[in-house]
């Protein structure tokens, strides 16, 4: 594997670890390029999650990323704390980037100040950056400010603990490298999406962004029954927005499986140029059971009973069809 093309092919909460859907696809991409040089990284809860998968001979490694196990990897050496200069750099782009969140009209950049904090997080720097005193008191007085909506929602020093807890979380992938000479290889829009980010930005890996499904949708539909309270799911997705977006701007390609994902992602930001319709191919011969059209017309569904299916707007749209 030390010649021709090597990819790094970053999923979430999928491949190799889940079986079906998005991991299927995964699978069928790396069997059915065997001349090229996979490594996997993988970004899990707790880092624990079994390999569901055989990996083919050409997966030449596997990192998994876990978001939610325990402490961030640190580095060999301990990170110095952020004194003077640097920590009030650190905190002015962090009141940025929190702008850039919860006001998209503030002139803030989202991208320039996440690649600030990338930078810490490749010195293992920003854990503890995000976990101290003055990182919560600015996000306490960011979100509060008068004009934002967030403020008339009377956020708590709870929410803010919460809130700046699960951004830290959030980002911990900033901190995984791509081997250099890898083509970054997103398989979902999101968190996947970090550490391509910061692979382009530091060292000019090529970006590629394949959407099975929508991810921002996604979370806005996740997020309905969530039990934080409403300025924390602000947040939130306001952080998921900036991210997609981001992502679908700064993509080299983005190669959606139907129409239905390029509209979201045109919408979403991304060039019409850079996007490229590629259709999941379907074996007949794989559904012997699928038979022939009924003489009546009919509709019908088949998946898990999950918010992100949005259920309810399926039974609305069989109530107007009828």
């Amino acid at each position: 594997m030390s010649r021709g093309l090597h990819v790094s092919m970053l999923t979430e909460g999928t491949y190799p670890h889940v079986q079906g859907g998005v991991s299927t696809w995964c699978d069928q991409l790396v069997r059915g390029m065997p001349d090229v040089g996979f490594h996997v990284v993988s970004l899990t809860g707790s880092g624990h999650e079994p390999v569901t998968w055989e990996l083919p001979d050409n997966v030449h490694r596997h990192t998994t990323v876990p978001l939610w196990g325990g402490e961030a990897r640190a580095p060999r050496r301990t990170p110095r704390s952020l004194l003077g200069r640097e920590s009030r750099r650190f905190l002015a782009a962090y009141e940025r980037f929190l702008l850039a969140v919860l006001d998209p009209e503030a002139g803030c950049d989202f991208g320039h100040e996440l690649y600030v904090l990338a930078a810490l997080s490749r010195q293992g720097r920003l854990t503890p950056a995000l976990r101290s005193e003055a990182a919560l008191r600015t996000l306490t007085r960011v979100w509060t400010m008068r004009h934002l909506a967030t403020a008339r929602a009377a956020p708590t020093l709870d929410d803010a603990l919460t809130a700046g807890d699960l951004l830290e979380h959030l980002l911990r992938p900033l901190a995984t490298r791509i081997p250099a000479g890898n083509v970054a290889h997103a398989v979902s829009s999101g968190l996947a999406t970090l550490p391509a980010l910061a692979a382009k930005h530091f060292d000019g890996a090529p970006f590629l962004i394949t959407e099975h499904g929508i991810y921002l949708r996604e979370r806005y539909l996740g997020r309905r029954p969530a039990g934080q309270r409403w300025p924390v799911r602000a947040l939130l997705l306001g952080f998921y927005r900036e991210l997609n977006s981001l992502g679908y701007r700064e993509a080299d390609l983005i190669t959606p499986c139907n129409q239905y994902n390029r509209r979201w992602e045109e919408r979403g930001g991304a060039p019409a140029a850079r996007i490229r319709t590629v259709y999941n191919g379907v074996d007949p011969q794989l559904f012997p059971y699928a038979g022939p059209e009924p003489d009546v017309p009919t509709l019908t569904w088949a998946g898990r009973i999950d918010p992100i299916k949005d259920l309810e707007t399926l039974v609305r749209a069989y109530a107007l069809a009828r």
